[in-house]
């Protein structure tokens, strides 16, 4: 039960798009990828932290970032291509899906 409560609550969540994905994939991967990009972060609140800065340099308004959000920007964009190369290889079909990160 408190894990269920804690998914609920999960404050971010990560998609899997694909062809021929399985359940396992889609439930056990994307799960793992959650783990490798806090394992590389943090907690949920510096991944929070460093999602946010990665996704304001998109924003067709940037301007300019401080040193603390350029950090955090290259951290994010470090460990998603890792945890994304990492959990690309434990896919039934290694390489067969796309992972994308939303805040929820």
């Amino acid at each position: 039960m408190a894990d269920t409560d804690f998914q609920s609550r999960q404050p971010y969540v990560v998609r899997l798009e694909g062809e021929a994905l399985t359940l396992r994939d889609r439930m056990v991967v994307s799960q793992a990828f959650l783990v490798l990009l806090e394992e590389s972060l943090g907690g949920p609140a510096r991944v929070i932290a460093c999602f946010r800065a990665w996704s304001r340099q998109l924003e067709p308004d940037f301007q300019w970032m401080n040193e603390t959000e350029q950090t955090d920007a290259r951290a994010w964009q470090r460990a998603f291509e890792r945890a994304s190369d990492a959990a690309q290889r434990m896919l039934s079909r290694p390489g067969s899906g796309t992972f994308s990160f939303e805040l929820a």
